[in-house]
This record gives structure tokens, C-alpha cells and sequence, in this order.
């Protein structure tokens, strides 16, 4: 697993939180692990 892989999570929820000026949903955590994270950890 590379550096990038590891950090993808963290920085997705930096991002949300960042261009939307509030806090990061349960869904989009949800999202981001189950339908990015998740995928490219199992791979």
C-alpha cells in the first residue's frame, strides 16, 4: 500500500471540510470509505 493510499482518507475529509466551510456528514465518511477507501485497501 502506498503513502498516497494511506493518507487518501484524511485528505478527502480535509477537502469537504475545507470547500464547504463546515463540518464533514456521516455520509460522505461513510462514502469515502466504503466507496474509495475500502476498495483500494481489499484490492
Amino acid at each position: 500500500m502506498t503513502p498516497r493510499i494511506v493518507t487518501l482518507p484524511v485528505d478527502l475529509l480535509r477537502h469537504e471540510a475545507l470547500m464547504n466551510l463546515t463540518g464533514v456528514s456521516e455520509e460522505t465518511i461513510l462514502e469515502i470509505v466504503d466507496d474509495i477507501f475500502l476498495p483500494l485497501v481489499l484490492k
